[in-house]
């Protein structure tokens, strides 16, 4: 089936009244949205205002202190509760999605990596999109596969092909790969991150923590911590919610594992992350959490890029009945 017969079959189903019924079934689930840009390119403005006027009237906006309330027992969670997360600490999210979280009152957190806000170092993955955006090639070579990377679609491939390679090193062998790349693909990347790539300030952060937005560490430099040696990752960790205690004189108890996807953390992080004095962890892993859920790894949402009809079939909890579905039949 086409991604085009796919979504038509979205419509349909939400014609139908299918997505009310589904968030019935998971009236007792606890959705976390996860959110990276902001922007015209990512989710605009018109975009996000939408999904968040949905949710005001379908759902119940939480915070993360509030869930952690419910996880240890001390207050009864609202039905159809929905947490919003925002990963990485780009400026976009201050001048875009703030004010619209304000307008309406919604809480959310924003996981900030925090070399990133203190010394304006490029994010790695920021630095493969420099580098696609910007070459002068019209194809690459990458281990003995040719990408036409004239257009979007070939970038995009040759991006995600990259992603994949550098989340399996180790921060040194992946920053040496990503230097190579950027001399292949002719391409000289400014000391600081350009405009598009800016981080947040620290001021900005204090503003909005005074107006519901909490914050939470995603480590100082963005690596994967399941890569690093148990003395950096301990760094990595303690370090960041250190700097943002110092900062926004609040204790820190959430962080988000960089990447966060199966293999990107394992129980040995999450037990660094437990002696830190966390007391939750975001991955990317999809789906949906509950009372049971294992507070060093919940799972989230990821809507960058998703049309309204699909954020409507990952927040109705359509895209976990399916996958849940699909775990059964396997079996």
């Amino acid at each position: 089936m086409t991604s085009e017969a796919k979504t038509t079959g979205l419509h349909i189903l939400k014609g139908m009244g299918y997505f009310k019924l589904v968030s019935l079934l998971y009236k007792e689930s606890v959705r976390i949205l996860a959110y990276h840009r902001f922007g015209a390119s990512c989710v605009s403005t018109e975009s996000f205002e939408k999904q968040i006027k949905y949710l005001i009237k379908h759902f119940n906006p939480i915070s993360i202190g509030t869930y952690l309330g419910f996880l240890l027992g001390r207050r009864e969670l609202l039905p159809n509760s929905v947490i919003l997360t925002v990963d990485d600490g780009y400026r976009d999210f201050y001048g875009i999605a703030f004010p619209i979280l304000r307008k309406y009152e919604i809480p959310a957190a924003v996981f900030i990596t925090t070399d990133f806000i203190d010394k304006g170092i490029w994010l790695w993955h920021d630095l493969l999109n420099f580098g696609l955006k910007n070459t002068p090639l019209n194809n690459f070579i990458l281990n003995g596969r040719s990408f036409d990377i004239s257009g979007q679609i070939g970038k995009l491939q040759l991006k995600l092909r990259l992603d994949q390679l550098c989340t399996r090193l180790a921060p040194i062998e992946r920053d040496e790969l990503i230097n190579q790349l950027l001399k292949d693909l002719h391409v000289t990347v400014p000391e600081r991150p350009t405009p598009d790539y800016a981080p947040l300030k620290w001021n900005q952060i204090l503003e909005m923590s005074k107006c519901g937005i909490s914050f939470g560490s995603h480590t100082c430099t963005h690596p994967i911590l399941s890569r690093l040696p148990v003395q950096e990752a301990l760094y990595e960790i303690r370090e960041s919610k250190r700097r943002i205690e110092e900062v926004t004189q609040r204790e820190i108890l959430s962080i988000c594992y960089p990447n966060g996807k199966e293999g990107d953390f394992n129980e040995k992080v999450k037990l660094m992350v437990k002696e830190a004095g966390f007391r939750c962890a975001m991955s990317l892993i999809y789906g949906m959490n509950s009372l049971d859920s294992d507070p060093y790894e919940l799972r989230r949402m990821a809507l960058d890029g998703r049309s309204y009809i699909h954020f409507l079939h990952d927040v109705s909890g359509f895209g976990e009945l399916r996958n849940s579905l699909r775990r059964k039949v396997l079996r």
